[in-house]
């Protein structure tokens, strides 16, 4: 199965970041390093994922005041939102 075929079946749409947007790879290399600094801490990169987005806050969101799962919840635009507990299972 292709990437494409792949994510068509999940249901994910793959995002674009902007052209010439540094904040864009800036996240994502702040990711990597965070993850590069921690992975010894946790069992497995689910674990280390799960503590990312559903126990750190980010400086970033609200603040510092906030996890990306709860930031996410937060910026659905569904009238329908789910719980934190159901973004990452």
């Amino acid at each position: 199965m292709g990437s494409r075929s792949f994510s068509k079946a999940q249901k994910i749409k793959h995002i674009l970041g902007r052209i010439n947007h540094p904040q864009t790879n800036g996240k994502v290399e702040r990711l990597f390093g965070t993850v590069k600094q921690k992975r010894k801490e946790f069992r497995s990169l689910g674990e280390l994922f799960g503590w990312y987005n559903n126990v750190r806050l980010h400086m970033s969101l609200r603040g510092g005041r906030e996890t990306p799962a709860e930031a996410y919840v937060r910026k659905m635009r569904s009238k329908k939102k789910i719980g934190v507990e159901m973004v990452v299972r």
